[in-house]
C-alpha cells in the first residue's frame, strides 16, 4: 500500500479508444516511448513530455478522495462538445492500495502545461497551446539554476527536467501534494506499467463500451463498465462540431438623391457651363418652381412658372 492512498485512493488514467487494442494486447500501460506506431499519441504533450524526460513514464491523476471522473480535466476536454470531433476516450481506475512508494513517482506540477515564475525570464502560469517544447525546457533549467527550496520546486530535482517526489520522498513530503494545480499531482509509472489487477474500465457512450467489448475480456480481470459524466448522455450521439457562424453580408448604401449628379455653383454661374448642365440653386430667378400637381397631371409633370422664358402657355390634357 502506498503511502498516499489513504488521501488519495484511484488513480485514473484517460486513453483514446484506437489505443485500446495495443492496451488488451501488452495487458500493460505503454509509456512513448514504448508504444511505437501501434499507438498515436496526442501531440499537445508528446514531444514536450520526451524533451522534459518523462516519455519512459505512463501518467495518471491522483485526485483527493471524493472526487469524481467527471471533475477530471482531461475528460471535459475530450468528451464535451468542441469545435472539432474529438477522439472517443475511456477511462482506467486504479486502486493505489496495490501501489508502492517503491515504484511511483509523483510529479507535483502539470507536465504538460505549467509553467514555473522566473524573473527576468518568465511569469508563473500556463503555457499556451503550441509552445516550442525547447522552450519550456529552457524555463524549467533557468528554475533549477535558481536553486529553490522543496517547497517551492513542489519537489526534488532528479533524471527529468521537473522535480518529482520519488520512493521514500513520498512519505516524507505528503504535504507538498496539495500544491499540485487543482490540488491533483500527477502519479508516473514506469512503462510497461501493469496496473489492471482490480481495475474498472469506464467507456462513456453505448458504442464505446460495444467496441471495447468486441476486444474481449479486459486484462488481468478488470472490470468494464458504462461510465457517467454530468452533461454528457450515453445514448445520443458525439457531439457534433459547432456550426460556422452566419456569414455578415455587407450593408447596401443606400442609393444617392438624383440632385448629386449636378454639381453646385454659385447663383452668378447659372446655366450652362463647358457644355455641361448645372442645378439651378433654389431662388435662381431661372430656377423653375413647380406648382402642386393639378388634378389629371402625374406627379412632378414638367410645368414651367408662367415668368419662365420657356413658358408657352397653359398645358392641355387629353380629353
Amino acid at each position: 500500500m502506498a503511502s498516499f492512498s489513504t488521501t488519495h485512493p484511484f488513480a485514473y488514467h484517460a486513453f483514446p479508444l484506437t489505443a485500446a487494442r495495443s492496451i488488451w494486447t501488452t495487458a500493460a500501460l505503454l509509456g512513448k516511448d514504448d508504444q511505437g506506431s501501434a499507438v498515436h499519441p496526442r501531440w499537445t504533450g508528446a514531444d514536450t513530455d520526451r524533451r522534459l524526460g518523462f516519455s519512459r513514464y505512463v501518467h495518471l491523476y491522483l485526485p483527493r478522495r471524493g472526487t469524481t471522473p467527471g471533475a477530471l480535466p482531461i475528460l471535459a476536454a475530450q468528451l464535451q462538445p468542441a469545435r472539432d470531433p474529438a477522439c472517443p476516450h475511456a477511462l482506467l481506475v486504479v486502486p493505489t492500495d496495490n501501489l508502492a512508494d517503491p515504484d511511483c513517482s509523483l510529479c507535483n506540477w502539470n507536465i504538460a502545461v505549467s509553467r514555473p515564475g522566473v524573473p527576468g525570464v518568465a511569469k508563473g502560469g500556463n503555457w499556451t497551446r503550441g509552445t516550442n517544447p525547447e522552450r519550456i525546457a529552457e524555463v524549467w533549467r533557468a528554475f533549477r539554476a535558481r536553486s529553490p527550496d522543496p517547497v517551492k520546486a513542489r519537489g526534488f530535482w532528479s533524471d527529468p527536467e521537473v522535480p518529482i517526489l520519488t520512493g521514500d520522498q513520498i512519505a516524507a513530503n505528503l504535504r507538498l501534494l496539495s500544491r499540485a494545480p487543482q490540488k491533483t499531482p500527477e502519479l508516473l509509472l514506469r512503462s510497461p506499467a501493469r496496473v489492471f489487477a482490480g481495475a474498472t474500465l469506464l467507456a462513456f457512450s453505448r458504442a464505446d463500451l460495444a467496441s471495447l467489448q468486441l476486444l474481449g475480456p479486459p486484462p488481468d480481470g478488470a472490470t468494464l463498465s458504462l461510465g457517467r459524466v454530468p452533461g454528457l448522455r450515453p445514448r445520443r450521439r458525439p457531439a457534433r462540431p459547432a456550426p460556422p457562424a452566419p456569414r455578415r453580408l455587407p450593408r447596401r448604401t443606400p442609393p444617392r438623391p438624383p440632385e448629386h449628379r449636378f454639381r453646385r455653383h454659385p447663383p452668378q454661374t447659372a446655366g450652362f457651363v463647358k457644355g455641361q448642365q448645372i442645378r439651378l440653386q433654389k431662388g435662381h430667378p431661372l430656377r423653375p418652381v413647380l406648382p402642386p400637381p393639378r388634378r389629371g397631371l402625374a406627379p412632378g409633370s414638367p410645368i414651367l412658372h408662367r415668368r419662365h422664358p420657356w413658358y408657352s402657355g397653359p398645358r392641355r390634357e387629353n380629353s
